[in-house]
């Protein structure tokens, strides 16, 4: 604890650029930025003001500097909130016990794929667990509301990122603050969100304000809303890319032979076994009854059109697929986890392993596929990764080993 007050008073001196042993705004803007935050000027006042409140300064001066005493309250507050404010850190909350489906009190790589397609985020179970680990400080595989505050705060900074480069490159610089010209505006968002995202905000009516020029944090707003927007339109591809669901509708056109825009159940198993999902048993078959009258509300709920009870049009196929995948996935998770904690490797070592078989697998296989339960090395290719590991594998070792990936899979191996 001395340590670290020791600290805070060697930041506060650095920041301290009058030598008024206060810091003011601007001051306090500088270390924010230092500390890797993007923080809206009105978040800022408001973590201020609290940290004014803490140290018992807030009555005896009208300014907005910070003494020392109350410039350590800030920087709890921002290592407790990571920059949040309260309004904030309650909607992340929230967020976090919406998705917290088990009431475990963590979120697991599924419910936090969960929670990304809902933010209009499409990302692949291996990058969510990236993701994961990269916030994941214990290293047991699931978030707690700390760690999912951190990962909450990950997760804007990249978004702002983005979005800060595009402003940097396009604004006038002599101007004081900088300042993006009306003209730059619509050029600005398309480079900042996907041009799928953009055109389907248009097309929807959602007008982009081309009559003023903005500051960075008008620009913040804007692309936010119009990212708020678009993930509702996620909601309807059930968290699909465009590309993808257009791949979808072909494969759905052809199962649809009569053209009545509908599939029967047993054509929606067909089409489903052709995507990689077998429906098998008796119980599996009763059970997708149930699965389609949940997709259904699903659709109806994200704002599809023409949905029917027990009839699986598009939109309902799209909401199936996705529940049956995640079904999936929530057995592929479960299965890596057992094999992590027989192996005894945290989250932050599968991360690491999963970087090294995908290159493997596009290095010696060079192949293609959506999801990571269907790549697969070949034995060939354990060998070459091996080798250009430094590692030779010969005699007795290359015998023993040979058994042991036929006790796997007598082909070779997945991740």
């Amino acid at each position: 604890r001395e340590k670290m007050f020791m600290n805070y008073r060697e930041v506060f001196n650095k920041y301290d650029d009058d030598k008024s042993n206060s810091i003011d705004m601007s001051e306090v803007r500088n270390v924010i930025k230092d500390l890797g935050f993007t923080i809206p000027q009105k978040t800022v006042d408001e973590l201020v003001y609290e940290a004014r409140v803490r140290g018992d300064i807030v009555h005896r001066t009208e300014d907005t500097n910070l003494d020392y005493d109350s410039f350590v309250h800030f920087m709890q507050i921002l290592n407790e909130n990571d920059g949040f404010n309260a309004e904030e850190i309650a909607r992340i909350q929230k967020t976090f016990h919406k998705f917290d489906l088990d009431g475990s009190g963590d979120i697991s790589s599924i419910e936090l794929s969960d929670m990304l397609r809902e933010l209009g985020q499409c990302s692949k179970m291996e990058e969510v667990r990236s993701l994961l680990s990269a916030v994941d400080i214990n290293g047991n595989g699931v978030l707690d509301m700390r760690e999912f505050i951190r990962f909450m705060r990950l997760f804007r900074e990249k978004q702002l990122a983005r979005v800060k480069m595009v402003f940097t490159k396009q604004a006038d610089p002599h101007v004081d603050p900088p300042t993006l010209a009306a003209a730059q505006v619509e050029e600005a968002v398309h480079a900042v969100l996907s041009e799928e995202a953009v055109e389907i905000a248009l097309a929807d009516g959602h007008n982009i304000a081309k009559d003023k020029p903005l500051e960075f944090e008008d620009f913040v707003r804007m692309t936010d809303e119009l990212r708020e927007y678009c993930v509702w339109t996620s909601k309807k591809f059930a968290g699909y890319s465009q590309m993808e669901v257009e791949g979808l509708r072909q494969v759905f056109d052809g199962f649809d032979v009569k053209k009545t825009g509908m599939l029967r159940q047993t054509e929606a198993t067909e089409m489903l076994k052709t995507l990689g999902i077998e429906v098998r048993s008796v119980e599996e078959r009763l059970l997708l009854s149930d699965q389609i009258a949940r997709a259904c509300d699903a659709a109806r709920e994200a704002g599809a059109q023409g949905v029917v009870d027990q009839h699986v049009n598009f939109w309902v196929f799209l909401q199936l697929f996705r529940s049956m995948r995640r079904k999936q996935d929530e057995e592929n998770e479960r299965r890596l986890m057992t094999v992590s904690e027989e192996a005894k490797f945290n989250s932050q070592e599968v991360s690491q392993f999963q970087e090294v078989f995908d290159h493997a697998f596009l290095s010696f296989v060079g192949g293609q596929v959506t999801s990571s339960d269907q790549k697969f090395i070949p034995r060939t290719g354990i060998y070459k990764l091996l080798r250009s590991m430094g590692l030779r594998v010969e005699g007795r070792d290359r015998q023993a080993l040979d058994e042991e990936i036929s006790n796997l899979n007598k082909d070779g191996l997945d991740f």
